[in-house]
């Protein structure tokens, strides 16, 4: 050990009441984050939840290309 000290021992244990915690205080701006934090979070689900959608439904259209191989789908009768 540097310069023959005892190692830290804490007064009380971390789980106890009194122990190391964070401090009870919220302050305001805290909560506008945690709104602001949570909305952006949300948001970007959608994104990629919208993105996910769009790309299965233009795979679904390149695939419609190739279902033209049944001439008799396209005899209209007059």
């Amino acid at each position: 050990m540097r310069g023959g000290g005892r190692p830290f021992v804490p007064s009380k244990p971390f789980h106890e009441p009194g122990g190391a915690k964070a401090p009870l205080t919220v302050f305001k701006e805290d909560k506008v984050m945690a709104f602001f934090n949570s909305a952006i979070g949300v948001l970007q689900t959608l994104v990629v939840a919208l993105g996910a959608g769009l790309g299965v439904w233009g795979a679904i259209n390149l695939l419609e290309g190739y279902g033209n191989d049944n001439p008799g789908a396209n005899a209209h009768v007059w």
